[in-house]
């Protein structure tokens, strides 16, 4: 299947064209039109060659966030050096982590449907993050400054980035231990938590 010869539909009063993404012989990837603002459900049809599949109905959401993933299913978090955050390569104290994701709302200024980003921007949902340690003796929280969360420049609008510091004072309980239960960054994007697990030395 050609992706250049799909067309995703988005069926309201009239239909909108849906940025297509990757494409499969079982799945399509797109990205929801920004123009589905105020909504709490559309229609969605697949045309391929002439041919149009049925419509399906599909619940809307101002705010639908989701990290990109590693290969194994994990969130995926990159390290400064754009390197896969893991155990055998942690983030340094005093660094910068780096989690992409799409589904965080609209931007500001606004996006329009299949824009290419050129700059920076912002988003309009509030956002905050935290690192949270689960070990023995305990929960442990550490508030993490998000230096920037808004469209990535250069990618297409509807995906984004954060730019998320890990303090340089964070305590020992935060460095990676071979037998420990982990430490996660949470991030609070508007009324929505995604969380991803982060290794730190």
């Amino acid at each position: 299947m050609d992706g250049r010869e799909v067309q995703v539909k988005i069926l309201r009063t009239a239909a909108l064209n849906a940025p297509a993404g990757p494409v499969q012989d079982a799945q399509i990837t797109v990205l929801a039109p920004y123009a589905l603002a105020g909504r709490t459900t559309t229609s969605i049809r697949v045309q391929y060659q002439g041919q149009s599949t049925d419509p399906v109905q599909l619940p809307v959401s101002p705010v639908s966030p989701a990290l990109f993933r590693n290969p194994d299913g994990t969130p995926q978090v990159l390290n400064s050096d754009y390197s896969v955050n893991s155990k055998s390569n942690p983030a340094a104290r005093g660094a910068i982590v780096i989690l992409y994701l799409t589904g965080a709302g609209q931007t500001d200024p606004s996006s329009v449907d299949g824009q290419i980003w050129q700059t920076i921007g912002g988003l309009q949902q509030p956002v905050s993050a935290e690192l949270k340690n689960y070990g023995t003796a305990g929960t442990v929280d550490a508030p993490t400054p998000v230096i920037y969360a808004g469209p990535v420049p250069s990618l297409v609008s509807g995906e984004q980035q954060f730019n998320i510091l890990l303090p340089a004072d964070l305590g020992d309980w935060f460095v990676t231990q071979e037998f420990s239960a982990g430490r996660f960054i949470n991030v609070q994007i508007g009324p929505l938590l995604l969380s991803a697990p982060v290794y730190v030395h």
